[in-house]
């Protein structure tokens, strides 16, 4: 096990670090590595995930395949993990910083204009937001998929604003990027699971996939079940740049097969996410810290993104271990 120190101090202080775990020789022919918290309030239920497939593993109810490594990345953005909130310290959406080489931090996605207002207000919001009404409002007027895409796929011109993919590549993209091979060994085929929560139906899971691995859709389908899986142009709701799947998806190049997908535990409806992704936002950007509106914001988005409901987390928890149960059977 390891801990990679991070720049930043969370709410009392304390230093901030990726953990990272393994369990399997360097030598291993296969690697399943499976990473949370790279948005970081959506780490909780990934977190979940992990310790309670170590419990299983530690009261030897699993055994780990031979020639197989496990690598478990714990709290990727460690400072949204800490604060509860999306972005880090710097406000970057960690899953739209990894660009490839030949990209530049700029731009925004299509009809990204129509709503940058809507998202990013000016001032702080009051006690009545009409806010769900004027995001149904742009979803009749624009459709649920342009609306999705301009909200989500990631943006770079506006540094204060939501799901802002930075100016350059992160503390913890670079370390990512840096260490993945040491953490993988010689492994020669890889199966990730980046483990999130908020998108999708309320209790359901599904994969997606990235376009640049669509084109196996088929395997990912026959090793994973029930979940349903998706990808861009697929039934997905949108696709962003700079992810850490789209850099897996290039890592083949590398004499690596890589099979990276979004795990996704849906919560609430994308409106009522969306709103409090907002409202902590311009709590966090325009209020006060310590005030009794900003904590509710802070309490509000971890509900999103871990309900308190003990039969949703049950259900994720169970579904999450199966997950990896089958990465590790997976041919």
């Amino acid at each position: 096990m390891a801990d990679h120190t991070i720049d930043g101090r969370g709410p009392d202080g304390e230093a901030l670090a990726i953990d990272v775990a393994w369990i399997g020789a360097r030598t291993a022919e296969r690697a399943v590595v499976v990473s949370c918290g790279l948005h970081g309030v959506e780490g909780f239920v990934g977190s979940a995930i992990q310790l309670g497939w170590l419990r299983r593993l530690g009261a030897a109810a699993l055994r780990v395949p031979e020639r197989t490594r496990v690598v478990f990345l714990h709290a990727i953005n460690p400072y949204g993990f800490a604060w509860r909130r999306r972005a880090n310290e710097r406000n970057v959406d960690l899953n739209r910083n990894f660009l490839a080489a030949r990209e530049n931090y700029a731009g925004v996605p299509p009809g990204y204009g129509l709503i940058h207002r809507l998202l990013n207000p000016s001032g702080p919001l009051g006690r009545i937001d009409a806010f769900p009404l004027r995001a149904g409002w742009a979803i009749c007027r624009h459709g649920r998929k342009t609306l999705a895409t301009a909200v989500a796929a990631g943006q770079y011109d506006h540094p204060d604003g939501l799901f802002f993919g930075g100016r350059e590549g992160e503390a913890s993209t670079r370390l990512v990027q840096a260490r993945y091979g040491d953490w993988i060994g010689a492994a020669a085929t890889v199966v990730h699971l980046d483990l999130h929560s908020g998108l999708g139906r309320w209790g359901n899971g599904q994969l997606i996939v990235e376009p640049d691995q669509a084109a196996h859709i088929d395997w990912y389908r026959a090793a994973f079940t029930p979940v349903r899986v998706v990808s861009a142009g697929d039934g997905a709701p949108y696709a962003a740049r700079g992810t850490m799947g789209a850099w897996l998806a290039r890592r083949d190049g590398s004499g690596h097969r890589c099979r990276a997908a979004v795990v996704e535990f849906g919560t609430y409806s994308q409106v009522r996410v969306l709103a409090a992704l907002r409202a902590e936002h311009a709590a966090h950007r325009l209020g006060d810290p310590g005030s009794r509106r900003t904590v509710a914001t802070t309490r509000a988005l971890t509900e999103c993104f871990c309900p308190v409901d003990r039969g949703w987390r049950r259900a994720a928890v169970e579904l999450g271990v199966r997950l990896i149960d089958q990465a590790l059977a997976a041919e």
